[in-house]
């Protein structure tokens, strides 16, 4: 409220019966918007592809959203969950992660690791990431893409992790969607390992 002197008891009684209510008010429209904020819905892959879901990964952790962020919000930390993975590397702009490279271990020994790069597409904090796999690639994959999210209940974290891909021969698409069960059951198994939880869903498409 001014410091300035207010002449007459019925103008300082306006003054502050206004200065209240418009504080009110901005206190009510700044909670609102908070709100909204909050209540804004996490982004599904059709944003960005129109191939469908083939897998999904759905895991409940006993940890908040910023405890389980810390692991899953940088790519470059994927090989601290999946064993099947040697190093993440990662670029980034402004604080952001731009892209990250895969380097799985290899399938036999001798043979040299599958190397995957992604772009990605949106980064939240605390809210989740998106990336897609550019193209061409070496595996003629289109529509290649992985979206993590996280929601918090009771103190609690939803994590959500949907893979998505197209191939113009269906053996290619099922192979990709035996790999992931393997994968997301290794990475959810270990996330609740660290956090304490359960496993909601490990989905295959049919």
């Amino acid at each position: 409220m001014s410091k300035a002197k207010v002449i007459g008891g019925a103008m300082i009684a306006l003054t502050v019966l206004g200065t209240s209510c418009n504080n009110s008010n901005n206190q009510q429209t700044k909670t609102e918007m908070e709100q909204k904020e909050t209540n804004v819905a996490l982004p599904t892959t059709d944003k960005w592809v129109k191939s469908p879901v083939r897998n999904r990964l759905v895991v409940e952790l006993n940890k908040p959203i910023s405890a389980v962020w810390t692991l899953v919000g940088d790519p470059a930390n994927m090989p601290r969950y999946s064993a099947g993975l040697d190093s993440v590397t990662t670029k980034t702009e402004n604080g952001k992660c731009t892209q990250y490279t895969c380097y799985f271990k290899p399938m036999k020994e001798g043979e040299p690791g599958y190397v995957h790069t992604d772009n990605m597409l949106w980064q939240e904090e605390n809210r989740g990431w998106a990336s897609r796999t550019p193209e061409p690639n070496e595996m003629g994959y289109t529509d290649y893409m992985s979206l993590l999210t996280l929601e918090e209940t009771d103190g609690k974290t939803k994590l959500t992790w949907s893979m998505t891909c197209n191939h113009e021969k269906a053996e290619m698409i099922e192979m990709n969607k035996q790999g992931l069960i393997q994968a997301f059951d290794d990475i959810g198994n270990q996330l609740v390992t660290r956090f304490g939880g359960k496993v909601i869903e490990n989905y295959v498409e049919k």
